[in-house]
């Protein structure tokens, strides 16, 4: 029985997103895995090249105040990362020389490099929808310089209660306010994905409001 309810709480989930977000051509640069678990929840094509990787904190904030540069660059690689021991053999990316993109879904750098290539062609420049996380190394400084950014579409998700800043939208369910945790399967508990895409507001939500199957749409991500 609860599987059954996992799957239906999902698939509603998952049908009723696809309808309201009517902005269909759009750019998600996201510091993890994120922007890729939205363009899947809305059976999209990828239109960024931040799939299947993260970024540290100090690195991804560097990129984003000098984005367009960092974008123009072309993408080497390095087999040592300044941030120390890493758990799995992946490649590393480097953009500039100094930011560091850590492919965790691919084994080879040319593939990481061919599919890198491939979608920063397809980046959507007019219609871009910058995330970030308060993880790998984020602190509170790197959240209030995120907030400072002059990108329109911007919000940082975090478990830490700095909600008060405008882009800032805090997980506070959360019981450790460290880095954040599970934000791939709670982001719509907090965050109004929809009004984000098509109109570019910042709604945050108050948790399990309106919404009494949560606990099986959490679940069965």
């Amino acid at each position: 029985m609860k599987g059954f309810f996992h799957k239906a709480s999902s698939a509603l989930f998952h049908s009723r997103l696809r309808n309201e977000v009517t902005n269909q051509d759009f750019t998600i640069v996201s510091n993890n895995e994120w922007g890729e678990k939205v363009y899947r929840d809305l059976g999209m094509e990828y239109k960024s090249p931040f799939i299947g990787m993260y970024i540290y904190a100090p690195d991804y904030i560097r990129l984003l105040e000098n984005f367009q540069y960092y974008m123009s660059q072309r993408l080497k690689f390095t087999l040592h990362s300044k941030y120390g021991w890493r758990e799995e053999n992946y490649p590393i990316g480097l953009l500039g020389g100094d930011i560091e993109i850590h492919f965790i879904k691919y084994r080879y750098r040319q593939e990481a490099l061919e599919k890198w290539n491939e979608r920063v062609d397809r980046m959507n420049w007019d219609n871009l929808f910058i995330k970030m996380s308060d993880q790998y190394h984020c602190t509170e400084e790197c959240i209030k310089r995120f907030d400072a950014l002059p990108f329109e579409n911007k919000v940082c998700f975090t478990a830490k209660p700095l909600g008060h800043l405008d882009s800032v939208v805090y997980f506070s369910e959360q019981k450790v306010a460290t880095d954040l945790e599970n934000e791939l399967g709670d982001y719509h508990k907090y965050f109004d994905l929809a009004e984000w895409l098509n109109h570019g507001k910042v709604v945050k939500k108050i948790p399990h409001e309106n919404n009494p199957f949560w606990h099986y749409e959490r679940t069965s991500f």
